[in-house]
């Protein structure tokens, strides 16, 4: 699919159709977007819940439990690799995206994200469930202009995570060992499985980088985040449900060595010959010097780096601008009115 980043100037900055529904023009706007009316003047929801699907069973499970608890005035995307074959005939309830066969969940949550067309968007992975009245106290928050980003408390067995800990992802031993998920009421952004965002503004991010896995992409993302100042907040009242194979994992070599690429980019840890060694000898003791040759091969893997720093750069520049723009506005306004004054 390549990054959505990329696309962007030729897809999602200009109005036009995706699936036959008029898509409003995005941009990196900071200002309130919980209208029903977009600028072409065409009605829209006021929530898009998106669902990539992994597993048919889980999908099921998750698109049940959203129907029987669906907030009023949303629309369901269902993104999915040309497996599904809808059994239940839900064409009419469920908006249905097909990509590429081979495409990632990542890629799959892109396309959820380009089809939508709501204000906000939610993100669902699929096996999560929700309850009664789960997306208002969320939808709420967004009434004020400066919450880029909700996070649910995510409900996994007898473990309950809000986000991506802010202090985690300036930590190289926490995002080295995966543990970054918020327990407090502190997040950077959402985790993968369940979050709720500002459609335009999360176009504008690029979406998620889809270079990297499932497991690293939130992370990715809540840096990225982080370092615009964007404000996410942490909301107990919007409880959702998973079972633990439903979450992707944060152990594998793969998301290590994304996760140690990314720590590069953002500049928290460091290669170097001295640091490889020391953390390959104190991983022998603790038995996990697969996990530490992962992360060192991870600080020297430009690909990921790169892609990384690009996309940190492309938000700078297109949330910086939108900030600008709003500024401008706002200092218009003022002078009018002072003027009429």
């Amino acid at each position: 699919m390549g990054n959505i980043y990329g696309q962007l100037a030729v897809q999602s900055f200009r109005p036009g159709k995706v699936n036959g529904k008029h898509d409003a023009t995005p941009s990196a706007s900071l200002s309130l977007l919980t209208k029903n009316v977009n600028e072409e003047g065409f009605s829209v929801p006021r929530l898009s819940i998106i669902i990539p699907h992994r597993n048919d069973q889980q999908l099921e499970d998750t698109i049940l439990s959203v129907l029987e608890n669906r907030p009023r005035d949303c629309e369901i995307i269902v993104a999915y690799d040309g497996s599904y074959n809808d059994p239940y005939q839900l064409a009419d309830e469920v908006v249905y995206v097909q990509e590429d066969p081979e495409s990632t969940v990542v890629e799959l949550l892109n396309a959820g994200l380009m089809a939508a067309c709501s204000p906000v968007v939610c993100t669902l992975l699929d096996g999560v469930v929700v309850s009664a009245n789960w997306a208002e106290p969320a939808l709420k928050r967004f009434t004020r202009p400066e919450v880029a980003s909700v996070a649910p408390q995510l409900q996994v067995g007898r473990n309950a995570v809000t986000g991506i800990a802010v202090d985690a992802i300036r930590s190289k031993a926490k995002l080295r060992s995966g543990r970054v998920e918020s327990k407090a009421a502190r997040a950077a952004a959402p985790t993968l499985a369940a979050g709720f965002y500002r459609r335009k503004l999360l176009l504008a991010l690029g979406g998620w980088n889809d270079e990297v896995s499932s497991g690293s992409a939130d992370v990715e993302l809540a840096l990225l985040m982080s370092q615009l100042d964007l404000i996410c907040e942490c909301d107990s009242q919007v409880v959702v449900h998973a079972k633990a194979e439903t979450i992707p994992s944060r152990s594998s070599r793969l998301t290590i060595s994304e996760l140690a690429g990314i720590a590069a980019a953002h500049g928290i840890a460091y290669a170097s010959l001295g640091a490889t060694i020391s953390s390959v000898i104190t991983a022998a003791f603790t038995g996990t010097v697969s996990a530490a040759l992962a992360w060192s091969s991870g600080l020297t893997n430009a690909t990921v780096t790169r892609e990384v720093a690009d996309r940190l750069a492309y938000a700078h520049k297109q949330v910086g601008a939108s900030r600008e723009a709003v500024s401008i506005k706002i200092h218009g306004e003022t002078v009018q009115s002072r003027r009429a004054a």
